[in-house]
């Protein structure tokens, strides 16, 4: 049985649940994700949600892959993404391909973002045209979110410091190249490719997955700041439609 986790605010619309271990944190999600994806597929015959990469929620999708679900009907699109192939041990594509590949969650569609390894503006073109394929012409309505949050407070592949900073939030695109910096102390060190706000915006649900008390003390610190060059978490929120939930556990 899980331990009652304890809800702090964020603001006026955004809220924090705190657990005591790891454990209970990916049970609460691996059921609330569970739960939104069957109610999209009762109610629209299929489910559309995204899924961030890292090591933080690696066990998460570990145990939702084996729930059974009808995983026909169900489509991942994968949030944000280093440009390197398949083959990368970085990949989170094939993390998630990986995870997802056993028992019945094999017949999940799982939707990349790399899919010309020579030009990261033609593979960002080539994933949006799969998304707006997918919406029949307009962004995707997305069912659920799980997203992450760095200890720099980026979230996808959008980073403080970064030019796209300037333009993310006005962009039409769904997907957009992340150039690397060549500054020793930011990120990113390779190219990237990442989903939009206004791609991230279609989604119904949107709820963070974070750990350790760094990041915690990062998302108090950051959580009303707007500037997207110094906060991006905090601008994100900041634009955000609906109300967002960060998970979290020590």
């Amino acid at each position: 049985m899980l331990a009652e986790p304890i809800v702090t605010k964020i603001g006026n619309r955004h809220q924090i649940i705190s657990f005591e271990v790891q454990n209970d944190a990916r049970s609460y999600l691996a059921n609330l994700i569970a739960k939104e994806l069957q109610s999209a597929i009762n109610s629209r015959g299929q489910a559309i949600w995204l899924a961030a990469g890292g090591g933080t929620p690696k066990p998460l999708y570990e145990a939702l892959a084996k729930l059974e679900l009808q995983w026909p009907k169900i489509k991942l699109i994968v949030l944000d993404e280093r440009f390197v192939p398949l083959s990368s041990p970085f990949s989170n594509e094939a993390m998630l391909r990986q995870i997802f590949s056993h028992g019945g969650a094999n017949a999940q569609e799982i939707i990349g973002l790399v899919g010309d390894c020579a030009d990261a503006i033609i593979s960002a073109k080539s994933a949006e045209k799969q998304l707006l394929e997918l919406g029949n012409g307009s962004p995707p309505k997305v069912d659920f979110a799980l997203m992450g949050m760095g200890p720099d407070g980026h979230y996808a592949s959008i980073f403080p410091r970064h030019p796209t900073n300037a333009t993310i939030y006005q962009t039409e695109d769904l997907v957009m190249p992340i150039a690397p910096l060549n500054i020793a102390e930011l990120e990113p060190k390779i190219a990237r490719l990442s989903l939009t706000p206004r791609a991230i915006n279609q989604c119904r649900k949107v709820v963070f997955y974070i750990s350790g008390q760094e990041k915690l003390d990062v998302l108090t610190a950051m959580a009303n700041q707007t500037d997207p060059f110094i906060s991006p978490i905090g601008a994100y929120l900041a634009q955000a439609p609906a109300p967002i939930s960060f998970v979290w556990a020590p």
